[in-house]
């Protein structure tokens, strides 16, 4: 676990403020809700929630919390070692590594922990819900699940040059499953001839793939009707 007390952390970014009102006999009861980032600027982040009857209250209670979930992120000359796409509830994110001088090409949830963690260049882009919590959670997820090619090489005792081998081979024999979990029944016309090219005609039934961009773009239009596993690497 990380002290966050050991460093140097920057103002937190607060992403979002909600209020909920209770309606009694005497009035209306206001409570607060804040979703907060913090971080180093140098590789390490965390997120938090707050509830309080006062915003500044939710705020600090929302700080305080992502400074007890604080991580180290793998980050390569103020970028990410490599692409992915992360996932949480309905919101999907993609993060990708960019030149110097590209700068965070993000959305507002999505650059306030890019702000915080330390990257200066990257490209992202959100599928899917854009509430901000889901948002927020799938970015750090994508962030948590970085690996850089030292790290890999240690772990399994093989040399860097092997390491993207090792990558590229598996790339090219990745493949996922996919399975029909709701019926197209009542969607659009262009939902249905995409599950038809996929070979999914009965509910439940699953079938295999080789992961391919042009698959992934399949997937994109029916993702709400399908359910997607990666073949596991080991």
């Amino acid at each position: 676990m990380i002290n966050p007390a050991e460093l140097d952390l920057q103002e937190e970014n607060v992403i979002k403020v909600t209020r909920v009102a209770k309606v009694t006999s005497r009035g209306k009861n206001f409570r607060f809700g804040a979703l907060v980032v913090i971080g180093d600027g140098k590789g390490h982040v965390g997120i938090g929630q707050g509830k309080a009857g006062e915003v500044m209250s939710a705020i600090n209670k929302a700080k305080e919390e992502a400074k007890q979930n604080i991580v180290k992120i793998d980050l390569i000359n103020g970028t990410i070692p490599h692409k992915i796409v992360s996932r949480y509830s309905a919101s999907k994110v993609m993060l990708k590594p960019a030149a110097p001088g590209t700068g965070i090409i993000a959305g507002a949830a999505v650059r306030a922990v890019m702000e915080q963690v330390g990257i200066k260049n990257i490209l992202t882009k959100r599928f899917g819900s854009n509430n901000p919590l889901n948002v927020t959670k799938a970015t750090m997820k994508a962030l948590n699940d970085l690996q850089d090619a030292v790290s890999v090489s240690n772990k399994r005792g093989i040399s860097i040059k092997d390491v993207f081998n090792w990558f590229n081979i598996m790339s090219k024999n990745k493949t996922l499953k996919i399975k029909l979990i709701k019926s197209s029944i009542g969607y659009k016309k262009k939902a249905k001839l995409t599950l038809q090219a996929l070979g999914l005609k009965k509910m439940n039934q699953i079938v295999e793939h080789k992961d391919t961009p042009s698959l992934r773009g399949m997937l994109d239009v029916v993702n709400y009707l399908v359910k997607v596993e990666e073949s596991k690497w080991n």
